[in-house]
């Protein structure tokens, strides 16, 4: 092949210099990876969540267990309900084989790698030319946002999957029949699985809006409807248990600001990522909840876009689809800062997050602007060759600049060995019972890069809330989840102060606490200091299944929590119960089945063991009461009741011992489970059958 003749001198070197983005950006990729080697991202939802969440799911599945239930934090938090959990997410299932550590961060290049290439085949699906499309994927996926997102993989890996949905789709529609349908709908099922739901729904909305604007036809549009309903039901195992949870659930009182950017100065954050300071750092001016959406997609991307807008006339490119999509998504992020969604209910914008829109706004606004050097580069350029130059220049330079200013990376914490040890020797204290820190440094912000940097170098002295995860540790703390409302008022009253006279903890099992300063008077035993932390063991903590013999009935859980926050509340000798749930039963559920085995069984999802009963009484389970819970008296179903305002509770008519089983069987899950693998089967028995018809 005459590649002279094939490709023009413009088109080549087009070609090279679009190469060069691609490998450019491979490079950084690498760089930054050793840069990373053996380290994380200073970031406190790394830290605090999604490491330790990891190495929670990952132990689940290397024991066979399904990670239904997390028993390690609150006191016991749904864990496959919770919208950051992933679960089921494949590309998190592969790596198990390795360390959580060996897989953290070169699993987060990868997803922008395939940002990246998802990007570049959307950008060529739109007639683009290979520089323009380069251009625009090293826009989106070199972004400020998906710098940050590689301390969060969860967010990441959801907006990883956006340009290749609309890829796809732009695919599906070039094609007849249902066949090309099928690549839409897996990658919109892997954008469910990678677990945030907001994502999903930004995602869908512009995909519906952007679909009906190509007019397609009317089978084209069933069929699309199709790979929708498929990705949905073959997801069904994560995203029903969620839903299903969601009116039970809180997600903690420091989220109030979250929902949107409360200050207009954060859209500084276009012109440059740090303009506002380091998100961390006390010198932050913006909304720490909000730092995550950085806005920044490159000065010179943003600077080409504004620049078409006046040289090929308003008319034209301004009201174009994409521009028009980046505009309303940045008003749209303003929240009750743009005057005109005022007109909406504060809780309306608190349900869709408008931040939350931030990778759309993004993927639009480098589409416009890679869309807009097509535009430059089409026409006859006197030149080109200069102008084209400069611009790959100052634009990958740009790009490359970002991560220097956004990534600082911490040596992993959770593989020092000092951490290692003092963790055993917690664990070794702590036993089966709960531990509660209220280490000064126990916050969900740090301040400046030293003290994030200086608190995590020993986690376990503090045991930030949910660190305790990876160690193997139980605790009544939470940080980033969704959890049973009941869980928040445990949380309110160990966060309160000191002293604690009350009975609450006590019930809730907690045997070691890691305090900054000594109790007074003296509740619980003194036992030395870790770091800066004084340690105390609680003889009197309750086990994880005790019998108590006597009952009492109060209105609803306040009056319970009352009662149990003052010492003296006789919680040893008599089971609280609510006559009022707040609007769930009093009897949670009532198993049908009896449970497939006996024996001493204690994982995340069942606990069973006997329990001697001198007398009629009540066995308490010391597990947060959550929908899903079932339990078995001697092989037989009992209905659950909620104990003490938090825990559960079944009723042992006769004295004697007993075979006590509770197990966390969800039916949500097992809905899903079954429409996820009818789905599948579905796919597999018709997949052939389909593609053959549309062969012949």
């Amino acid at each position: 092949m005459n590649l002279t003749k094939t490709f023009p001198a413009k088109s080549r070197f087009e070609i090279l210099l679009a190469g060069s983005v691609a490998g450019i950006f491979l490079i950084s990729l690498v760089y930054w990876a050793c840069a990373f080697h053996h380290g994380l991202p200073a970031m406190t939802d790394t830290l605090m969540h999604a490491y330790p969440d990891k190495i929670f799911n990952r132990g689940q599945f290397r024991q066979g267990i399904l990670p239904l239930w997390n028993s390690m934090i609150g006191c016991g938090i749904p864990q496959v309900a919770n919208w950051q959990s992933a679960c089921f997410y494949p590309l998190t299932r592969i790596f198990d084989a390795f360390d959580v550590s060996q897989t953290f961060m070169p699993l987060a290049f990868l997803h922008q790698a395939l940002a990246f290439a998802g990007g570049f085949l959307w950008l060529r699906s739109r007639g683009l030319s290979p520089l323009g499309s380069s251009l625009g994927a090293f826009c989106f996926s070199g972004s400020a946002l998906f710098v940050r997102s590689w301390a969060v993989p969860h967010p990441q890996a959801a907006l990883t999957w956006i340009p290749w949905i609309f890829w796809s789709s732009s695919l599906a529609l070039k094609k007849q029949g249902p066949l090309p349908w099928g690549l839409p709908a897996i990658f919109l099922a892997l954008q469910i699985l990678a677990g945030y739901p907001l994502f999903v729904f930004y995602t869908l909305f512009l995909l519906a809006v952007w679909m009906i604007l190509q007019k397609p036809s009317l089978k084209t549009a069933v069929w699309m409807f199709l790979a929708l309903l498929t990705a949905l039901c073959a997801t069904a195992l994560q995203w029903i248990p969620f839903l299903d949870f969601l009116p039970y659930s809180h997600r903690g009182g420091w989220w109030k600001e979250f929902p949107f950017f409360n200050k207009p100065a954060e859209y500084l954050s276009l012109i440059k990522p740090d303009f506002l300071g380091t998100p961390g750092d006390s010198r932050y001016q913006g909304t720490p909840a909000n730092y995550f959406f950085n806005l920044y997609f490159g000065l010179v991307p943003l600077g080409v876009v504004v620049l078409d807008w006046f040289l090929t006339g308003a008319k034209k490119t301004f009201f174009s689809f994409w521009n028009l999509s980046a505009v309303g998504f940045l008003l749209w992020m303003a929240g009750t800062n743009f005057p005109v969604l005022r007109i909406f209910p504060e809780k309306f914008l608190e349900l869709l997050e408008p931040s939350k829109s931030a990778p759309l706004f993004v993927f639009c606004a480098s589409t416009a602007a890679a869309m807009a050097v097509h535009r430059w580069f089409s026409a006859p350029q006197k030149f080109f060759p200069v102008l084209t130059l400069l611009l790959t220049l100052s634009w990958t330079l740009n790009l490359l600049w970002i991560p220097f200013h956004l990534a600082l990376p911490l040596p992993n914490p959770y593989g020092m060995e000092k951490n290692i040890q003092t963790a055993e020797q917690i664990r070794n204290l702590a036993g089966p019972g709960r531990i509660l820190s209220l280490s000064l440094e126990n916050q969900l912000t740090f301040r400046g890069d030293d003290a994030i940097v200086r608190a995590m170098k020993s986690p376990v002295e503090n045991i930030l809330v949910d660190t305790n995860e990876a160690w193997g540790i139980r605790s009544t703390s939470l940080y980033l989840s969704i959890f049973p409302k009941s869980v928040n008022n445990l949380s309110r009253y160990a966060y309160r102060g000191f002293p604690y006279r009350g009975d609450l903890l006590d019930i809730a099992g907690v045997r070691l606490f890691l305090l900054p300063q000594p109790l007074f008077p003296p509740k619980y035993r003194e036992v030395g200091k870790l770091g800066e932390n004084f340690i105390f063991l609680n003889n009197r903590a309750a086990g994880d299944l005790r019998w108590v013999p006597e009952s009492e009935t109060l209105p609803d859980s306040v009056s319970i929590l009352e009662r149990i926050s003052r010492p003296g509340s006789g919680w040893e000798k008599k089971v609280y119960l609510e006559k009022n749930t707040g609007g769930m039963p009093e009897i949670l559920w009532r198993a049908s089945r009896p449970p497939a085995a006996r024996g001493n069984v204690r994982n995340s999802c069942r606990i069973s063991d006997t329990l001697d009963c001198p007398s009629p009484g009540y066995a308490v389970f010391n597990e947060t009461c959550a929908p899903g819970w079932r339990a078995w008296v001697d092989g037989k179903p009992k209905p659950i009741q909620r104990a003490y305002g938090l825990f559960m509770s079944v009723e042992t008519a006769e004295k004697g011992r007993h075979q006590l089983d509770f197990r966390y069987e969800p039916v949500s899950f097992r809905l899903g489970l079954f429409l996820s693998c009818l789905s599948l089967a579905l796919l597999a028995g018709l997949g052939p059958v389909v593609y053959f018809r549309t062969r012949v």
